[in-house]
């Protein structure tokens, strides 16, 4: 089989993605960013019912659209919906983008923003952090020439869990018209300021939204994302081809209705981070300054590599993000994101016990 030019420059060029190792058992996970809390208790109902599986999906997700459209004030055609937000920038960047466009993204952001920039040809165009790990959304801005299709930008941020505040997207979203400038929001319904409510005004704003975290569907693989009605649609006929399956449309639908989940999920991961922020903090870690969700500490301070400390973890039965999958950390990062405390506890447990290693 003759590999195309495309797949072999997109090899080499690539940022690996921190998939979880297989055939390792691991009882302490704080890798993935999923809802401690599990679901709704609504959807796990719905789940419960066997003549789910008996019935096609609706092709054109009608009802979950709707359901969208009236719980953000927006037109059911400024949405479509996708099995995940991958697949759905996945669409976006083909229809928006022709071979050797740019797309200006952070340094240290979701990896996988990287991955399809390059798969649809694209060149990424990447911006360093701010000394404090801050966006700059200026330097961003003057990144931009004529090449130029889109910026990304994560918020709440993958992984410093930074959260700019929703005016100055509103405000560079102004400045940089025609341009897209898409935020990928998955991790907003842990804490920040969405700019959904915008769409319709300001019409190149894309948001993408996901029910892998705060409504803890991780394994159904739904989410949507809210723009321009053209664009939308643009992006609905590639999506055709992977379809929803009527379960996930079903238990989407659910999940929007059961907002004291929402809220409850949201109080605990944010007690839960400022417990691990507090616990880090104290053993002399550092950790990046951030608000919502993800962590990201500073361990090359009493470990020779953040590889080393991975490893060590994973034989231990605790599992973490080693900093090296994102642009520019190097060897010097973990990326840990809140649990139970009964989990967190045992984390701290296992590192301590490094720690005190580490000191002799």
């Amino acid at each position: 089989m003759e590999i195309s030019d495309k797949f072999k420059q997109f090899i080499e060029n690539n940022q690996k993605m921190y998939w979880v190792q297989e055939g390792i058992n691991v009882e302490t996970d704080l890798s993935l960013s999923e809802n401690p809390l599990g679901c709704s208790s609504k959807v796990k109902d719905i789940l419960s019912k066997p003549d789910i599986i008996s019935h096609y999906p609706d092709p054109t997700n009608s009802e979950l659209k709707a359901k969208l459209a009236e719980q953000f004030l927006l037109e059911k055609g400024n949405i479509a919906v996708g099995n995940g937000i991958g697949p759905i920038l996945d669409a976006i960047f083909r229809v928006i983008l022709n071979d050797g466009d740019n797309v200006v993204i952070p340094q240290l952001t979701f990896p996988l923003i990287e991955q399809l920039v390059r798969l649809n040809s694209g060149n990424p165009k990447f911006v360093p952090m701010k000394l404090n790990f801050e966006t700059d959304l200026k330097t961003i801005e003057r990144k931009l020439d004529s090449k130029t299709k889109a910026i990304c930008i994560c918020n709440p941020n993958n992984p410093t869990g930074e959260v700019i505040p929703s005016q100055k997207l509103i405000n560079l979203a102004k400045r940089i018209t025609p341009v897209l400038l898409i935020i990928d929001e998955a991790n907003i319904d842990f804490g920040g300021e969405s700019v959904i409510n915008r769409i319709k005004t300001q019409k190149n704003i894309v948001i993408l939204r996901t029910f892998s975290k705060g409504f803890g569907l991780a394994g159904l693989r739904i989410a949507f994302m809210a723009g321009p009605e053209k664009l939308s649609g643009m992006v609905e006929e590639i999506l055709i081809s992977s379809e929803m399956n009527s379960i996930s449309q079903l238990a989407a639908v659910t999940a929007l209705s059961d907002k004291e989940f929402l809220l409850a999920t949201s109080n605990f991961v944010k007690r839960e981070r400022e417990f691990l922020v507090n616990e880090l903090t104290l053993r002399g870690l550092e950790v990046v300054p951030g608000k919502v969700l993800n962590i990201l500490v500073k361990v090359d301070n009493f470990f020779p590599s953040s590889s080393m400390l991975c490893e060590i973890l994973e034989t231990k039965g605790v599992r973490t993000v080693n900093g090296n999958c994102f642009q520019g950390l190097g060897e010097r990062f973990v990326r840990i994101s809140p649990r139970t405390r009964k989990t967190n506890l045992q984390f701290l447990k296992t590192l301590d016990e490094l720690l005190e290693r580490s000191s002799i």
